[in-house]
């Protein structure tokens, strides 16, 4: 091998390239680092002012997609930046031969001496030994010798830093040290918005910028239903939490905010942003009734009047955003079911006619229940429940008795009890439910319990036989028929002498037939109770007789009354005591009475045989009856004559013949009606008057044969076997008078005729025998008369002597 195969470079050479490379490589990692620290600073500062500025005029946060883009465009600048600026130029390889050109290039007085040394030391030119035998000249080592001796002595005196353009590198720092400048300054003025945005962007958060304007919503305000008769107006807030706003169904809301320090004009207001559930998105301005700082705001109105559905919102105020807030609308609380608990008084227990006891009974509007129940409610809501407001209105004394109280749950349920009250009245109750989210009922529900009253013992008193007088010996049959709502406790018959203490006796009661009243019944015998040594009423004495009942109802007619007994009496009668002979002149002028009406019964029965007879006579001649209606009619057509004219005209004969046969049948139907009804009065009158007789022991056997056989049985045989078929045939005419041809109403008219002659002639016959006894009466009342008038001279004598003999005496 030769001697240029063996050559090294010298040392000051191979540092200098070395010094060259290290340089450049220097150059290249800084270079890239900076232009790193650039991207990296200038967009965190560049997309934080993309992100912050535009919350500084009240829009929202960017989304989270949006700073994960950010990351992304970040991470790929970078990796470009990495791959450009370090990866592309780290592949370069820097040979000596390259270095040893860009010296000479930049110094040119090496005259390719460089080159040529670094190239004969270069591996690369080194050539085969066979080829460099093949052309090695014999001064080439001493050629490179002296090209490294020259380059060696030249290359120490040569700056690196000249051969390395530097301005792009300074460019790129100046940009930095801005960046750095600017980022460091923001850092500085602002820390906590820096790390804000550092959490943001690398972190992800969703944390809002902090902004100048504090804004925060309050809650929702509802109205609270009233009560009945209820003028306050009360409103509740219901806050907000994680977000979210409850409002119930159909409801309308008020959306309450406050604002603090907010920016001046046009960015001083408050705007609503919703979106509701199918996507219709809508804007509504707050308002402020102030400029106080902080101001308050209120939504009332749409899009919150009778809301239904969910809305989601925002709100805007100043460089303020509040975002994803949801007003989600929920059922309301409601009383689903309701039951009644309760507690029957203790006046039933002793009652055949109802329960007693305790028991829980469904709610129903109109329900009624005893007076003096205890009553509660038991109420199943839709949702668990909070507590419960009551508004109670009870009937007292014909009073109204309001209380208000809220029932407070340990825990929500769902069921839940409202105390008792005892039931002296109707019972009024409203209650106003809360959940336990803090929601009232949007409307009170009524519950209302009609009382029923259990009324004092119904007493009717009857004295079979006895009329307003009685004698001292009489007997007194007591009939009377007492009803009560349940079940008596007793019932007495009471009886005062003039002006005496009033005398109780037990009066004993039996079922009626209609299960319905209890019927007593007492005989008192005066003559019995005088021979026994009883106190008894003398002759021109006032015997006062009424029947009384209680029974077992003990409720108070207030809270804080004592209980009072229920006792009924019946309309008390009042008997006058008379001497028998007054009892019988007192019967004498009743039976006069009777007569009268007899006579004029008698006289009524003839005016009905005259219409019978007249209605006969029209029914058969058709031209008489027209006559006779003319007749009749003669005064009004005087006054109406062109219109009677007129009519009369248009109306057949054949028509004014039903038309008055009409009018005479219901006519006669009218007499006969009110006749019957005089009859039985005046047989009711005289067995009455038989009956008295009797009860008051008047010993008079020819009177009472007289009124029963003569005057009552009769009567009474008239009317059971005579009058009814007469009334029957004479209320029949009306009906068919338009099915019988004139000659079959005409035999129907003088059937009924024959039957009206026969009840005269009867009723005379009992009419004579009263008049009879009439006259009779008539000569005793004249003769009682004169024992009078005797009775009273015998005292004015009497008198007159006894004034005589004082005279002597003086």
């Amino acid at each position: 091998m030769n001697n240029a195969s063996t050559w090294k470079l010298p040392t000051p050479i191979r540092h200098k390239l070395s010094e060259l490379r290290g340089l450049i490589s220097r150059v290249i990692a800084t270079q890239g680092l900076v232009v790193l620290l650039t991207w990296l600073l200038g967009s965190f500062f560049v997309f934080g002012l993309i992100d912050y500025l535009p919350t500084r005029f009240g829009s929202d946060e960017s989304p989270r997609i949006v700073r994960v883009i950010m990351l992304m465009i970040i991470a790929a600048g970078a990796a470009w930046i990495l791959h450009h600026f370090f990866w592309n130029r780290w592949l370069v390889s820097w040979s000596d031969s390259a270095l040893a050109l860009a010296i000479e290039r930049r110094y040119p007085e090496f005259q390719s001496t460089l080159v040529t040394a670094v190239q004969a030391a270069s591996p690369t030119a080194k050539l085969q030994a066979k080829d460099l035998d093949a052309i090695e000249h014999p001064n080439r080592p001493g050629m490179i010798e002296l090209a490294a001796k020259q380059a060696v002595e030249k290359i120490s005196s040569i700056d690196v830093r000249s051969l390395v353009r530097l301005s792009t590198l300074q460019l790129e720092l100046g940009i930095l040290a801005g960046v750095v400048c600017l980022t460091g300054l923001g850092a500085m003025l602002h820390p906590d918005l820096a790390s804000h945005w550092a959490k943001r962007l690398y972190g992800l958060s969703d944390a809002p910028w902090p902004r100048r304007t504090s804004l925060s919503v309050q809650g929702l305000e509802m109205d609270v239903p009233p009560f009945t008769n209820s003028p306050a107006r009360e409103r509740y807030l219901v806050r907000i939490e994680e977000n979210r706003l409850l409002a119930p169904k159909g409801s309308s809301v008020r959306l309450k905010a406050t604002a603090k320090d907010l920016l001046s004009e046009p960015y001083d207001q408050c705007a609503f942003h919703y979106k509701d559930r199918a996507g219709n998105r809508g804007r509504a301005s707050m308002l402020s009734y102030s400029n106080a700082n902080p101001r308050d705001f209120i939504l009332d109105g749409p899009p919150l009047e009778a809301i239904n559905d969910t809305l989601w919102f925002s709100l805007v105020g100043g460089d303020a955003r509040l975002s994803n807030l949801v007003l989600e609308t929920v059922d309301a609380p409601l009383a689903v079911a309701t039951y009644v608990d309760v507690q029957y008084p203790t006046y039933l227990q002793r009652s055949t006619k109802t329960t007693w006891g305790n028991e829980r009974l469904e709610f129903r509007n109109g329900m009624r229940l005893p007076q003096g129940t205890q009553v509660g409610f038991w109420i199943r809501a839709n949702k668990p429940i909070r507590k419960c407001d009551v508004m109670q209105v009870r009937g007292v004394e014909s009073q109204e008795a309001t209380t208000q109280f809220t029932v407070e749950l340990e825990k929500p349920v769902t069921e839940f009890a409202i105390p008792s009250a005892v039931l002296l009245g109707n019972l009024f109750v409203e209650i106003r439910l809360w959940d336990d989210q803090g929601l009232c009922a949007t409307r009170v529900q009524p519950l209302v319990i009609a009382a029923t009253a259990d009324n004092v013992p119904e007493i009717d008193l009857v004295l079979e036989g006895i009329s307003t007088a009685i004698t001292e010996n009489a007997k007194l049959p007591i009939r009377s028929k007492i009803k009560d709502d349940y079940d008596l406790k007793e019932a007495w018959v009471e009886t005062i002498i003039d002006e005496q203490e009033p005398l109780k006796s037990e009066l004993q009661l039996g079922t009626s037939g209609d299960g319905q009243s209890q019927i007593g019944q007492m005989d008192i015998d005066l003559k019995a109770m005088r021979e026994a040594g009883q106190s008894t009423p003398a002759v021109g004495s006032t015997y006062w007789l009424a029947v009384g009942a209680t029974d077992y109802f003990d409720v108070p007619l207030s809270p804080d009354a004592a209980p009072i007994e229920h006792v009924g009496r019946s309309t008390p009668i009042q008997l006058s005591v008379v001497s028998q002979d007054q009892f019988l002149v007192l019967l004498d002028r009743r039976e006069a009475a009777m007569r009268r009406r007899l006579e004029q019964i008698i006289s009524e029965l003839g005016q009905l045989r005259d219409l019978l007879v007249l209605t006969n006579k029209n029914n058969r001649s058709p031209q008489e009856t027209a006559q006779e209606t003319a007749q009749d009619d003669a005064s009004a057509r005087s006054a109406e004559r062109p219109q009677a004219e007129e009519q009369e005209s248009k109306e057949s004969k054949e028509q004014a013949k039903a038309r008055i046969l009409l009018l005479r049948s219901q006519q006669a139907a009218a007499q006969v009606a009110k006749s019957e009804g005089e009859l039985k009065g005046v047989l009711s009158e005289i067995s009455l008057l038989v009956a008295e007789l009797i009860n008051n022991r008047i010993d008079s056997k020819d009177r009472r044969d007289r009124l029963g056989d003569k005057i009552k049985t009769p009567l009474s045989n008239l009317i059971d076997t005579k009058w009814k078929p007469f009334a029957q045939d004479i209320e029949g005419f009306e009906t068919s008078l338009a099915k019988w041809s004139p000659e079959e109403f005409a035999g129907k008219i003088d059937s009924a005729i024959v039957q009206n002659n026969e009840m005269i002639v009867a009723l005379n016959a009992i009419l004579s025998d009263m008049i009879e006894i009439q006259d009779l009466n008539e000569i005793i009342d004249r003769v009682r008369g004169l024992l009078d008038q005797q009775s009273k001279t015998l005292d004015r004598t009497k008198q007159e002597q006894k004034k005589s003999t004082l005279d002597l005496l003086k």
